[in-house]
């Protein structure tokens, strides 16, 4: 296995269920920052929100985000330590014809809040679909830094003795 699809397999590992993630957005030289439920899929962070909140206000004025996922002090040292950056877009409604098929598995993956919080009724209901371009995710044992783009990653040991 090379370095890429191992640092792809531990974000998987991190982020592949319902997970909160600090996400950073930036417009007009002002930054924000808010914990939101995201889930990562191939690639792709996903997150489902309105398409009048404040992050993707931001994001209608620069698409480029930086996320984190919160430490969990419950797991062994340095694990879970994972922080990246990427490209995010509005992919629209829940329910339209394209996302019918991701909708079902986000109701799945956010089934603690998703009949509670999200209102499919509301058209401005939308899917933010995150590309990642770099992370830098740790396991325990090592540190990796992947690069989406060109699909590499360096490994480097970082076990603490």
């Amino acid at each position: 296995m090379n370095n890429f699809t191992a640092a792809c397999n531990v974000i998987k590992d991190q982020l592949g269920g319902n997970v909160v993630i600090a996400l950073s957005t930036c417009a007009n030289n002002v930054p924000g920052v808010r914990s939101v439920n995201g889930y990562y899929k191939d690639g792709y962070i996903y997150i489902v929100t309105h398409r009048n909140s404040h992050k993707m206000q931001d994001i209608s004025v620069n698409n480029e985000i930086a996320f984190s996922r919160n430490y969990d002090d419950s797991l062994p040292f340095y694990t879970g330590l994972l922080s990246g950056s990427g490209e995010a877009e509005n992919i629209g409604h829940p329910t339209d014809s394209g996302n019918k098929e991701l909708c079902e598995e986000l109701k799945q993956v956010f089934s603690d809040f998703y009949d509670l919080h999200v209102n499919e009724a509301d058209k401005g209901t939308c899917i933010l679909k995150i590309r990642l371009t770099k992370a830098i995710v740790f396991d325990g044992e090592y540190k990796y830094t992947a690069e989406y783009d060109n699909e590499t990653a360096d490994k480097m040991v970082c076990k603490i003795s």
